[in-house]
């Protein structure tokens, strides 16, 4: 009985904890240009899904500013980003204009098309699709390259996205 009241407490201290921390760094983040920090976060920038062709002409994955993720898009003859960062989050907001300063030096175009992350939005979807029509090769992408991506990809694939 004696360890079990112990090994409560114990996890009860560890949670709270945790949660304190958490609600620090959430805090923290809203005086910080998420931008400038992005990059530094390990487990985020981990987390986030590499480049992937669904079809043809499209790509999509997660949200990376590097010199290597240019020459990767390079590679592919990818000059147009479409980023469907929500500018309602601050981070987010940071984000898209730190990314369209960023591309804007190497000629590759970046193209807003807002979508909240677990919200169906018909028409930012039907904004995006007429954006794809006649172009060249574009990458589409959120910020982890997952929940919002998986629109996109019923959107294009006619819903066999996974």
């Amino acid at each position: 009985m004696w360890l079990l009241v112990n090994l409560q407490t114990w996890l009860f201290r560890v949670l709270f904890s945790l949660i304190i921390i958490l609600s620090g760094a959430v805090i923290i983040l809203q005086f910080v240009d998420f931008s400038k920090v992005d990059m530094y976060i390990t487990p985020l920038y981990l987390l986030k899904k590499k480049p992937e062709r669904i079809k043809g002409n499209i790509w999509v994955g997660g949200f990376f500013v590097d010199r290597d993720f240019v020459d990767f898009l390079k590679s592919k003859n990818i000059s147009t980003v479409i980023s469907l960062l929500d500018k309602d989050m601050k981070h987010e907001r940071d984000l898209l204009r730190y990314e369209r300063a960023f591309f804007k030096r190497f000629g590759i175009k970046v193209i807003s098309v807002p979508l909240k992350p677990f919200v169906y939005d018909p028409r930012s979807l039907r904004k995006l699709k007429q954006l794809l029509n006649g172009r060249g090769n574009v990458y589409i992408h959120s910020y982890f390259g997952r929940i919002r991506i998986k629109q996109v990809r019923r959107l294009i694939l006619g819903g066999k996205g996974h």
